[in-house]
């Protein structure tokens, strides 16, 4: 629903001292636009573009343009250049122009490593003059001297390389020719003739042991221990073969051949009998007694059971005694004897037995022979003056040398008492 006087002008409201003249000219007026002051940056002047305005054109002395500078986005009026040229001080532009001229003048460095990833992802601002022809793309942008430069640095860097694959291979050539001089040290120590001659020693005992003396240890009711056969370490470093017994049966048949032919008068004495196995091998050559010492209880007992259980069929010598040295004492037989010294034996108890057998040959001279296991320790003692070295019969001697793990050497009495 309007109202009637809806075309003609309402009255105003009804204020306290406001008159209609004043409400009206408080509105307004919805013809008049209103402008809006224009923006500072649409009427500055870009100040990259004014400070060459300025170079270029402002001054008494401008000089050449920028030819490989962009030109501004947009002409700038002249009262404004000289607006510029105004308050830029000379002094100012002509340092701006000596930087303009050195720029010039400089070659662009050459680009290498970061700074050409650096050049690659930045927008160019000046074109690159064109590459003449014939000349590497190192010389337009480093220049004459910076080629040279680059050549000496390349030089340089491949001696370098050189240098070091050369000391590598050095190096890896002398540890390849230590470890081959070490391969042939060792080889050539493996190979020395006492080396040899000690694996030979240690075939030989094992020989002895496993076949030509597995008879007569079946005989015994008491094995013969393990033998302690090996290297013994001497001074000097040496490790000479050293068989520990007991002497093989073959052996000591090689060393009683060089005996008389009967022995019905002479006496076997083992002055260290151990369990038996060579004073057993003894009794079966035709002495006319044959004695073993034992120096303790246990020993003794072992050599009076194994006399005991051995078949008097392999013994041609019946009379076989088992006599206690450590109670008893040692006795020299005053007749005819072979004594038998074994390895086992002391250098002490060969000494003292030396002494019975030198003073005995003193009292009651007779034909004594003495046979040792292991020979060399005898030598040069004073009790053994009286004696001399007795050679094997050849054939003999020659199976000694070469299938014996044990030296043996076998002595005669000088002075017989006139008994052959």
């Amino acid at each position: 629903m309007t109202h009637e006087r809806s075309g003609e002008e309402r009255p105003p409201a009804k204020f306290p001292n406001v008159t209609r003249n004043d409400w009206l000219h408080a509105l307004p007026d919805p013809v008049t636009k209103i402008e809006t002051p224009p923006h500072p940056e649409e009427q500055s002047v870009p100040l990259a573009g004014l400070i060459e305005q300025v170079i270029r054109d402002g001054g008494p002395k401008a000089a050449a343009p920028f030819s490989s500078l962009a030109a501004s986005p947009a002409p700038v009026p002249a009262n404004s250049v000289k607006a510029a040229a105004e308050v830029l001080p000379e002094k100012l532009i002509e340092e701006l122009r000596a930087a303009q001229e050195q720029l010039q003048a400089e070659p662009a460095p050459a680009l290498t490593g970061k700074t050409k990833e650096s050049a690659c992802d930045a927008p160019p601002s000046v074109e690159a003059p064109a590459q003449p022809a014939g000349e590497s793309a190192d010389k337009v942008f480093a220049g004459p001297g910076s080629a040279a430069a680059g050549a000496a640095a390349s030089k340089r860097s491949t001696a370098d390389l050189i240098q070091r694959a050369l000391g590598g291979a050095g190096a890896a050539m002398a540890k390849r020719g230590e470890s081959s001089a070490r391969s042939i040290r060792q080889f050539s120590r493996r190979m020395r003739l006492r080396d040899w001659q000690r694996r030979y020693l240690t075939v030989l005992s094992l020989i002895h042991r496993h076949v030509f003396d597995r008879g007569i240890e079946r005989l015994l009711f008491i094995k013969t221990p393990v033998p302690e056969t090996g290297v013994q370490t001497e001074a000097g470093g040496q490790k000479p073969f050293q068989y520990r017994g007991p002497i093989p049966g073959k052996v000591l048949e090689w060393a009683l051949s060089a005996l008389p032919g009967d022995l019905k008068r002479y006496a076997f004495t083992d002055f260290r009998a151990g369990n038996g196995r060579t004073l057993l091998l003894a009794a079966r050559r035709n002495f006319e007694h044959a004695t073993g010492y034992a120096f303790d209880t246990e020993s003794c007992e072992v050599l009076e059971l194994n006399l005991a259980q051995y078949s008097r069929s392999y013994m041609s010598c019946r009379d076989v005694r088992a006599l206690r040295g450590d109670r008893d004492g040692i006795s020299i037989p005053s007749q005819p004897a072979v004594l038998f010294f074994p390895d086992s034996l002391t250098a002490n108890h060969l000494s003292i037995i030396l002494d019975h057998v030198a003073a005995s040959q003193e009292l009651a001279p007779c034909p004594v022979y003495l046979v040792f296991e292991n020979s060399g320790r005898e030598q040069g003692l004073e009790q053994m003056q009286i004696f001399e070295r007795l050679p094997l019969p050849f054939l003999n001697r020659v199976k000694t040398y070469l299938f014996s793990p044990a030296k043996i050497a076998v002595y005669k009495s000088l002075n017989n008492g006139g008994v052959d």
